[in-house]
């Protein structure tokens, strides 16, 4: 295991000292921002309204659940459990590179960022039916551009955004085959 560990380490730092550049630097700190995701937020409520307003509480009961489902898994217990400093607070590191982001004082492993985003990735992919399915790839080029922003700024390992990502993918897949479970079989009690 320390083997992984440390090529984590090395990706992180050629991150840090050779993909670095000005316009990055403004632009991926604002990214993994999570205010900065609030309007397309509600314009994804505000459609799934649209679509289906007879399943909405439904939809929301079970996006609210998944995004506590897998917070609480990533943050109160694989979190502890793995109890791995982030970058930023390594002794080691922390002198090779300058964070762009105040990085807290919260562990590592793994990203809560990458495990919630994947998750919401996975249930819009299956559940947001008024975005065509050729364009749906795109839930997963927008989780994954904000877990590598996690990297960039300084605050996440890449394994961290990795394995996190695996788990939202696994949590987002779960649930939302779990919701169209439900649809179909009160569609088949009431048709």
């Amino acid at each position: 295991m320390e083997k992984y560990l440390e090529i984590d380490k090395l990706i992180f730092l050629f991150i840090q000292e050779y993909l670095r550049n000005p316009l990055m630097d403004i632009v991926l700190p604002l990214l993994r921002n999570k205010f900065i995701w609030i309007p397309l937020y509600i314009i994804i409520l505000f459609y799934c309204y649209q679509w289906g307003k007879k399943v909405f509480l439904k939809y929301l009961l079970f996006l609210t659940g998944l995004v506590s489902m897998s917070d609480v898994v990533s943050s109160r217990l694989l979190k502890p459990f793995f109890n791995r400093l982030r970058p930023c607070n390594d002794s080691q590191l922390s002198s090779l590179f300058d964070p762009l982001v105040s990085c807290g004082s919260g562990l590592s492993f793994p990203s809560s960022h990458a495990v919630n985003h994947f998750a919401l990735a996975a249930f819009f992919y299956y559940t947001v039916h008024f975005v065509p399915f050729k364009w749906r790839f795109l839930w997963y080029v927008w989780a994954f551009s904000i877990c590598f922003a996690q990297v960039y700024v300084g605050v996440h390992y890449p394994l961290d955004v990795l394995i996190g990502g695996f788990i939202g993918f696994y949590f987002g897949n779960i649930v939302a085959k779990t919701y169209l479970r439900v649809l179909n079989n009160e569609n088949e009690v009431k048709g």
